[in-house]
């Protein structure tokens, strides 16, 4: 038929290789929004939200060091998806989109949210 336009789709069926790998191999990177501040950042594929936010010149606490165990990163993801390595934060957060910012890896554009509680506030020094 005259309009028609058919289009074909190559699939990659390697064994042990996951999505994220094969955009890791790829170079792709994901475009991730931090609010309130509005800021943008594209993503390395393969990094964390952790490393985004970083990346984005944000300030947030992470006293473990990025191994998902002191819960301090805890962000709300609006939109977008994403691999979440550990999910170790009570149900009730999970059900409202929080997560340890150390243990997401975008999977295409995405929305956080970082809340007053998880960021780094400047520090007051008593000079007396």
């Amino acid at each position: 038929m005259a309009g028609n336009v058919s289009r074909a789709q190559m699939e990659d069926f390697r064994k042990g290789e996951d999505e994220g790998r094969r955009a890791e191999k790829a170079g792709r990177r994901h475009q991730v929004r931090f609010l309130p501040e509005g800021v943008w950042v594209e993503a390395e594929a393969g990094a964390s939200l952790l490393e985004a936010i970083r990346s984005a010149g944000l300030g947030i606490q992470s006293s473990c060091g990025g191994k998902g165990s002191c819960g301090k990163c805890l962000v709300r993801i609006l939109s977008g998806k994403a691999e979440i390595r550990k999910d170790n934060i009570p149900q009730a957060a999970q059900k409202q989109g929080y997560v340890l910012a150390c243990q997401v890896i975008p999977q295409g554009p995405m929305t956080v949210e970082i809340p007053p509680e998880s960021r780094v506030t400047g520090v007051e020094l008593d000079m007396d």
